[in-house]
């Protein structure tokens, strides 16, 4: 986890401090939730909130390095062309990596769309 590897005696949450406390339950604490009086919801439903944040985090980061990895020869021939030149336009970054073209936005959001259903 990120913990260890930052040195810390134990692994921490992506979004959590080294209490465990994520900056939601903070603010909460605090009683600077966004709410006037009190919050509209349990503390079951807080605890439900940020383990359904933490796993989306923790998808996330897992999916960033899988794909980092997967990636990682078209990376670090982008990191190389940066070193030596510092910028390119699209059609460099294409030619370096090797990688196609990416899809029409749309395309994408149609592609995305349609999984889902």
């Amino acid at each position: 986890m990120v913990g260890r590897e930052r040195g810390r005696e134990r692994p921490s949450a992506p979004c959590a401090d080294r209490s465990g406390s994520t900056p939601f339950r903070r603010a909460a604490r605090a009683g600077s939730n966004g709410y006037a009086g009190e919050k509209p919801f349990s503390e079951a439903t807080a605890e439900a909130i940020d383990a359904e944040v933490l796993r989306i985090i923790s998808e996330s980061h897992e999916e960033a390095k899988r794909l980092l990895s997967a990636h990682r020869k078209q990376l670090d021939a982008l990191a190389g062309a940066l070193l030596s030149r510092e910028t390119l336009n699209e059609r460099e970054i294409l030619q370096v990596t090797g990688l196609p073209p990416a899809p029409p936005l749309e395309t994408a959001i149609l592609r995305v769309a349609s999984k889902a259903s």
